[in-house]
């Protein structure tokens, strides 16, 4: 049987069985190589941009206080500003793979953290880090999403119950 078409409505515990052995001898056959590495250094990138954020913050904020005399408003405007991003760019990031796919989708996103995150070290002042860092949350809030399932093309079934589930 076709364990993988989207028609499959449910599978029963020996099929899922079968096709968990299957897909695991596949694995096995195939090996891991550099495709499997560099996915593996994309998506790792992708959680590490989204994680380093705190560390980053920890370090800079307090810098950034002193040099630019800033109040505690603004510290908490700067931090804020990168959340936001993240928290607006997973919405963006993740309904444009839907349309578009995840592969293009994820790669840009990376593409556009390291291009804000590098611009942000240069900021000549507050507005234009806020602003910045801003741009790289919101990058990073599509790293961290689609870094969970790379190279998936379009999904054909958003909003749909996953197929393949047995019934509770």
């Amino acid at each position: 049987p076709d364990f993988f078409s989207p028609d499959m409505k449910f599978l029963s515990t020996m099929d899922v069985g079968v096709a968990r052995a299957a897909a695991e001898a596949l694995l096995e056959k195939r090996g891991a190589g550099r495709y499997s590495l560099g996915i593996l250094c994309l998506c790792g990138f992708g959680w590490m941009s989204d994680g380093a954020e705190n560390v980053v913050l920890s370090y800079m904020l307090p810098t950034l206080e002193d040099l630019w005399s800033l109040s505690p408003g603004q510290l908490g405007a700067m931090s804020t500003a990168i959340y936001f991003g993240q928290a607006a760019g997973a919405t963006f990031w993740g309904a444009l793979a839907d349309a578009g796919g995840r592969r293009p989708v994820f790669l840009l996103s990376l593409a556009l953290t390291v291009l804000f995150g590098v611009a942000s070290s240069a900021a000549p002042g507050f507005y234009t880090y806020c602003m910045l860092r801003l741009a790289t949350g919101f990058a990073i809030g599509g790293a961290a999403v689609l870094s969970r399932r790379p190279g998936r093309g379009p999904s054909r079934d958003a909003g749909r119950p996953p197929q393949g589930t047995c019934p509770s």
